[in-house]
């Protein structure tokens, strides 16, 4: 705890990043950091640029990554991922069985001698040699996996099905983010295994979530995965949607609106101008919640005001020696409400959906 203040002290709580633009979708830049070491925040179309990570003023050990995937079946849900935390790595690999409430899930934390992980300078590519897992990134047109964690594995490939979301979120000092975030749908021969029994995953539909960048020492997010279908109220057609939103929590330091507020309707991406999540622990000491209100606190745009009932809750707590703290809680259950993109009114009667509620220090 005295080393968690004298961090947090050295860190500006909040940062002004009224120079960026988040709301205005514009061609990439041709680095991701400025010649001054100052990392260049915006929306992007794409970012073929350079990866200048060396010339950033943000301290190097501060350089992580990963790939995140989440699937969704009728049936099942799984999230996995591969990070490159630097000092750190982790593995995971979870499976819900959304018919019996059942939940398989392997977390693989690796730090200093014991961490066998590498990635590209894009993170295009994350490889655990200790497990023989792997993620790929295929530009943008889907990417391909081999995980394996103790008893449970998947393998097998996706393919983009709408156009990403891709920022530059700026913090403080030479500290900043890239992210790729974006959809997809599992191709045929696609499984995920727990022992002995092989689960097909073709045509599930899913996110994820590619992300590089000199990341803050305290991170604490709330966080939206979602995608199905929604009610157009005008003509009562079904539209394909996909909602993939983060906002910063009191304890990030600094915490920064850069705006990651992403609608996907049909095959058009729009950004909301703000976001809240509201919920209340029903067991804090277990972060057990109650329903969360997510929406956004203006009817001037685009706005959504949605429902999430938990039904499963996940938690991975962690300490490693005394410069490492997970708090990581994921709960899993139906999203519903409604929402107004491009001034069309649309309903969703229930998708399943994953959100967060969770700390890093690093």
């Amino acid at each position: 705890m005295v080393l968690t203040m004298l961090v947090l002290a050295c860190v500006p709580t909040s940062v002004d990043n009224s120079a960026d633009d988040y709301l205005t979708l514009r061609s990439g830049p041709a680095q991701l950091v400025d010649d001054d070491g100052v990392y260049i925040g915006g929306w992007w179309d794409d970012f073929d640029g350079t990866i200048n990570r060396d010339t950033a003023q943000g301290a190097d050990g501060a350089w992580k990554g990963w790939i995140h995937l989440n699937l969704t079946t009728d049936r099942y849900f799984i999230s996995s991922n591969l990070a490159d935390l630097n000092s750190a790595a982790n593995t995971a690999l979870l499976i819900v069985d959304r018919e019996t409430g059942e939940i398989d899930s392997v977390s693989i934390n690796d730090t200093f001698g014991d961490k066998e992980m590498t990635a590209a300078d894009d993170f295009s590519e994350v490889t655990n040699d200790g497990n023989g897992s792997t993620m790929r990134m295929d530009g943008t047109d889907g990417l391909s996996f081999a995980l394996n964690a103790d008893a449970l594995t998947m393998e097998g490939s996706a393919t983009a099905r709408l156009a990403p979301f891709v920022q530059t979120s700026r913090y403080h000092d030479g500290y900043g983010s890239l992210q790729w975030w974006g959809n997809v749908e599992a191709d045929a021969g696609t499984t995920f295994t727990i022992g002995d029994e092989v689960i097909d995953l073709s045509g599930a539909l899913g996110t994820y979530d590619r992300t590089l960048g000199h990341r803050r020492t305290h991170q604490n997010w709330n966080w939206l995965s979602a995608i199905g279908t929604a009610t157009r109220d005008a003509d009562g057609e079904a539209v394909a949607v996909s909602l993939l939103m983060a906002k910063d929590r009191e304890l990030a330091r600094p915490i920064v609106e850069v705006q990651k507020y992403n609608v996907w309707v049909g095959d058009t991406l729009s950004k909301l101008p703000a976001l809240e999540f509201e919920y209340e622990y029903t067991d804090e000491d277990e972060k057990e919640t109650g329903d969360w209100r997510i929406y956004t606190p203006t009817d001037d745009g685009d706005w959504v005001d949605l429902s999430f009932e938990p039904e499963y809750h996940r938690r991975d707590q962690e300490d490693y020696l005394w410069f490492v703290h997970t708090d990581f809680n994921q709960y899993y259950g139906s999203l519903s409400g409604s929402m107004s993109i491009d001034g069309e009114l649309y309903t969703i009667e229930s998708i399943f959906a994953l959100t967060e509620d969770s700390l890093l220090i690093l």
